[in-house]
Formats: structure tokens, sequence, C-alpha cells
């Protein structure tokens, strides 16, 4: 079990005063000493462990970014698919026009006169 910052300074300052209260001049300087070793070591273990975290959120933010990127990316092909197709559909639909009203006026150059049959009809539409 690892203690977290506020349960070792309650644990440092209860210790800090048993010692105190029982111990001699050496042997209270060298566990003082000790101590702040620990508590340093602490410290740095905090500031590794917030580095690592730092850098867990940042891939972790760094995979959403792909992700959502390649789903950007698909999606603009999609669109690009299916403007393609509609703009093949409408230039299919402007020449069946174009045809229809060309044989048209050649019908009526020829004097055969404007009636439509039924495919005719499909392509004035």
């Amino acid at each position: 079990n690892q203690l977290e910052w506020d349960e070792f300074l309650i644990f440092y300052q209860r210790m800090q005063r048993h010692i105190t209260d029982t111990a001699q001049g050496p042997v209270l300087a060298m566990t003082h000493d000790l101590l702040q070793e620990q508590q340093h070591a602490l410290k740095a273990e905090q500031g590794k462990q917030e580095a690592l975290l730092a850098v867990a959120q940042a891939q972790g933010n760094a995979a959403e970014v792909e992700s959502t990127a390649k789903l950007v990316e698909r999606l603009k092909e999609e669109y690009e698919n299916k403007t393609a197709q509609l703009k093949q559909a409408m230039e299919a639909k402007r020449r069946r026009q174009k045809q229809f009203l060309e044989k048209r006026l050649q019908d009526r150059q020829k004097g055969r006169g404007t009636k439509l049959d039924d495919d005719d009809e499909d392509l004035a539409m």
C-alpha cells in the first residue's frame, strides 16, 4: 500500500513527535534525515506519476483525434463518391434531354410532327 500525501504528512508528524519524545540527539538526527529522504522520494514519485498520467491522457487524446481524423477522411471520401455519382447522373439526364430535343427538332424539320411516343416522354422527364 502506498500512502497518499496527506496520510504521509500525518504519519510523518506523529513519527517526529514520537521520536522527539523517546530518542536521543544522534538517533534523532539520523531518523530526521531518513524521513527527509523518504519525503523527497515520495515527492519525486508523485511527480513521476503526474507525468505518466499526463502522457497517458495525451496518448488517449491523440488516439481520439486520430480516430476522428480517420472518420472525417472516410466521410469526405463518401461525400466525394456520392457527388461524383450525382454529377454523372445529372450529366446523363442532360444528355438524354438534349438527345430528345435534337430528335424532336429533326422530326419537326422532316415534317413528321411533334407526336411523342412512350420512350420520348420518358426522355423528356
